[in-house]
């Protein structure tokens, strides 16, 4: 038998397994898919949000986790929970919350809200991508755990943040800013972050875990270098300054009103973005500042009233609708 026969015959058996798997698993998670600890194999898109549902509500609005700046404090306050009350060698729940020696969260705190549609997007598309039969290989073998999807409001920001002043070393990325019509470049430093995959993981991981105890997780403040380098920097600080050379000219209604480089640098802002997997420095016009600046001029040039103003990007460039 040929080689080309035998390719020939592995190419058609493939594409008949290729077609009874479509057929037999299409728009369900393949065997051995979890969320967390939770089954979902072989159930479609609204069974599987469902079951997220019914399973991981009660667990989400019952957590509680304990999490601690290191694991001297928590050695601490895991024998002061201990005592009884009076004891002083020993340190109360309360005081120990007070000094920063524990931070005890449930979901209403982090502003958490479970996803199941997210949930059970990423379950129906776990192994069909590139390396989709490896993937349902070690599905069915081992089994393959998705972290089950939570969305958190400001105030789980605002936690990691206050964990990071706690355990770490604040890190600034190298920026720009405007003063008086030019823009200049602001020095950053690396500092000392926990790894914000590692501690979402981790809250979801306790909010999500049925125990009987509360959920302990100590984080580790580990270096941060970075995001925007000093020569990134310095080319944005370059563009601004090219922008707003000379200042800007709004027309409306055939009169127009020009405002100076200062003024006109005094709406400019940066903003972090990703862009291909990378950090990126984005200048952009802040409305806020200068839609009341426009209006106030247009309605001097042109005695009008009841005139609006929004801002959009059109083929990259900014622009102002009145």
């Amino acid at each position: 038998m040929g080689i080309t026969r035998i390719l020939a015959i592995c190419f058609v058996l493939l594409l008949g397994i290729s077609l009874m798997d479509f057929i037999a698993n299409n728009g369900k998670a393949y065997s051995g898919v979890k969320i967390g600890s939770l089954d979902v194999g072989g159930k479609n898109y609204s069974e599987i949000t469902q079951m997220v549902h019914e399973h991981y509500d009660p667990i989400i609005s019952n957590a509680t986790l304990y999490v601690y700046p290191s694991q001297e404090a928590k050695a601490q306050v895991e024998a002061g929970g201990a005592t009884e009350q009076g004891n002083e060698e020993r340190i109360s729940l309360d005081e120990a919350r007070e000094q920063r020696l524990v931070w005890i969260m449930n979901a209403e705190d982090l502003a958490a809200s479970l996803n199941p549609e997210e949930c059970a997007r990423l379950a129906i598309e776990e192994g069909r991508g590139f390396s989709g039969i490896f993937t349902r290989l070690k599905a069915a073998i081992v089994g393959d755990s998705i972290l089950p999807q939570i969305n958190f409001g400001e105030p789980y920001y605002r936690f990691m943040n206050e964990v990071n002043a706690t355990i770490g070393s604040p890190r600034a990325d190298w920026d720009v800013i405007v003063e008086n019509g030019i823009a200049s470049v602001t020095e950053g430093y690396d500092g000392m972050l926990v790894e914000e995959n590692v501690f979402l993981t981790e809250i979801v991981t306790g909010l999500t875990t049925v125990s009987d105890q509360a959920y302990s997780y100590v984080p580790v403040a580990k270096p941060a270098a970075v995001r925007i380098t000093k020569e990134a920097a310095e080319k944005v600080c370059e563009q601004i300054n090219n922008a707003i050379s000379d200042g800007s000219t709004f027309y409306y209604d055939n009169s127009g009103w020009r405002a100076t480089p200062i003024m006109t640098g005094e709406w400019i802002r940066t903003r972090l973005d990703q862009k291909d997997g990378k950090y990126v420095l984005t200048p952009f016009v802040d409305p806020a500042s200068c839609k009341n600046v426009l209006l106030q001029h247009i309605k001097q040039s042109t005695g009008g009233n009841g005139i609006n103003i929004s801002f959009a990007i059109e083929d990259g460039v900014p622009v102002v609708h009145t």
